[in-house]
């Protein structure tokens, strides 16, 4: 008896586990610049989940550098454009987990882990800032 309570117990906690993640929208920022950059990151995540295009192009700088697919190619924002309906059309959902924000002057990184298809990879976001707003000039993994 007391074996099947255990594994009972057991079971449903680790159904529960995958609930516990933290997510972007519970990152508590300690600066402004740290709630812009969180803001930044919600957009893109939200932008992406809608697909939205144009919103997660918005958060990116001109001279931004993406990292995508299996053979780690960097694109610019431009060809990232061109390819991007397609790359959210075969990721249709996203969520960033709780990241890690590093602010120094101008520029900033922001850490997190990308669960995509039940699978956790982490990213790196680059910001900087341009024209008081906090935009990505490489994302990486």
């Amino acid at each position: 008896m007391n074996r099947i309570c255990i594994s009972i117990l057991l079971t449903s906690f680790l159904l529960a586990m995958p609930g516990c993640a933290s997510s972007i929208k519970d990152y508590q920022a300690k600066s402004p610049d740290e709630e812009a950059i969180k803001g930044a990151l919600l957009r893109w995540e939200n932008s992406w989940n809608n697909g939205d295009g144009a919103g997660v192009l918005s958060v990116i700088s001109d001279d931004g550098q993406i990292m995508y697919g299996r053979e780690k190619t960097v694109a610019s924002k431009k060809e990232y454009a061109g390819i991007l309906q397609e790359r959210m059309k075969a990721y249709p959902t996203t969520t960033l987990g709780m990241p890690e924000i590093k602010v120094t002057g101008e520029k900033a990184i922001a850490t997190a882990s990308l669960y995509v298809r039940g699978q956790s990879m982490p990213v790196k976001f680059d910001f900087v800032r341009k024209g008081g707003q906090w935009l990505v000039t490489r994302l990486s993994y």
